[in-house]
């Protein structure tokens, strides 16, 4: 009997051993199980596919008809005229003067321009241009034109020549460089080297770029862009996504005279301006008897920010310090005095000289309107111009 009871409490807890093993099991079968997951990279689109998207062949169509090649030349008559006059000026010079220097012969340069009225009228670059008198025009067809100076404005680096025919040409199409954004998608177009144009695709990289050139008195408001500019595109088209002209393209920034990666441009809203003027004949900046071919205003400025201001516990951090100002001059006639801030010029905001010198080259005639801040008063004055 003993034995047989034994044989029951053995199977027992044989039985419950295997329920709670098959327990255990089944438990841990049942318990959800923690999956890590790699995180899934999505490549970077790159710029090539970028600017897959964007569609820049309409506006290298437009605008490569319109962009020339110039080549500029100095007659002999000029070269030996500019020859005699650095004569003059060695003998001015007691270093100089003991060295001879022979006589060249002309220069010959070459650059772009942009056709902008169907009359043939085209603007370039100053510096394409200031030393020539005789001027070559190859089309983006290579057929070819001579051309004459209308005007040149060296403060702002521009020109204007006017093609000789009486022929219609295809002409840019003027955008608005001030309502042009950062990023925004640009094609640089050039004619160097009678290649025929020549187009590369940038992006703005930035707006109102200034001291890019050493230059006394040089209006600077750059745009600058990444689009690959080389020598022989001075005086191209900077144009925008629908082929309009938004630019010029002045200059780059390069150690050793090739593209790395800068390039500026004159916005066209500053272009137009002086185009304008120059073609009516209210622009003649070089041979005026004034320097730099600005109306006179008799006095000296200097930008302010806040440090300067907090120093001197200035009303204004910002704006151009009156530090100098000439006796029976205009702006001393007009009521403005030493210690002056000019914070705004014809309504517009100003903060650098190159403010100030955009805005009195905009007004051909008439009044120069300052807003000054005299010591916490602020007040309007009007300089005739």
């Amino acid at each position: 009997m003993k034995k047989f009871l034994g044989f029951i409490f053995a199977g027992l807890a044989g039985g419950l051993i295997v329920l709670l093993g098959y327990h255990f099991i089944d438990t841990n079968e049942a318990e959800p199980q923690t999956v890590v997951e790699k995180p899934i990279l999505t490549p970077v689109t790159s710029r090539t596919e970028i600017a897959s998207s964007v569609d820049l062949t309409i506006a290298a169509e437009k605008t490569m008809p319109t962009v020339v090649h110039i080549k500029a030349a100095e007659s002999t008559d000029k070269a030996k005229q500019r020859y005699l006059e650095n004569r003059r000026q060695r003998y001015n010079d007691p270093f100089r003067f003991f060295f001879s220097e022979p006589f060249r012969g002309p220069k010959v340069g070459y650059g772009s321009g942009v056709i902008i009225h169907k009359d043939g009228y085209i603007v370039t670059n100053d510096h394409v241009i200031e030393f020539a008198d005789r001027f070559e025009i190859t089309m983006n067809d290579k057929s070819t034109y001579d051309a004459t100076i209308v005007g040149r404005d060296p403060d702002v680096d521009l020109a204007v020549l006017k093609i000789e025919s009486d022929e219609k040409f295809d002409y840019i199409q003027i955008g608005d460089s001030d309502n042009v954004k950062i990023g925004e998608w640009v094609l640089a177009v050039g004619n160097p080297f009678d290649l025929t144009s020549t187009v590369t695709a940038g992006i703005v990289s930035a707006k109102g770029r200034s001291n890019i050139i050493e230059r006394e008195n040089a209006i600077e408001d750059f745009i600058q862009t990444d689009a690959v500019v080389n020598k022989g595109n001075s005086g191209g088209a900077l144009v925008d996504a629908n082929g309009s002209l938004i630019g010029i393209n002045t200059a780059i920034a390069s150690p050793d005279g090739l593209y790395a990666g800068y390039a500026f441009a004159i916005p066209v809203n500053i272009a137009r301006q002086v185009v304008e003027d120059i073609i009516e004949g209210r622009a003649p900046k070089v041979n005026t008897g004034n320097t730099d071919g600005r109306p006179y205003i008799g006095f000296e400025l200097e930008p302010l920010n806040a440090d300067i201001s907090s120093y001197y516990d200035l009303a204004s951090d910002y704006g151009l310090l009156v530090y100098k100002l000439d006796n029976g001059g205009p702006a001393d006639n007009a009521g403005v005095k030493i210690g002056d801030i000019i914070i705004a010029v014809n309504s517009n905001k100003v903060e650098t000289t190159n403010d100030f010198l955009k805005e009195l080259d905009s007004t051909n005639e008439g009044n120069l309107e300052l807003i000054i801040n005299r010591e916490g008063d602020i007040m309007k004055i009007n300089i005739p111009i």
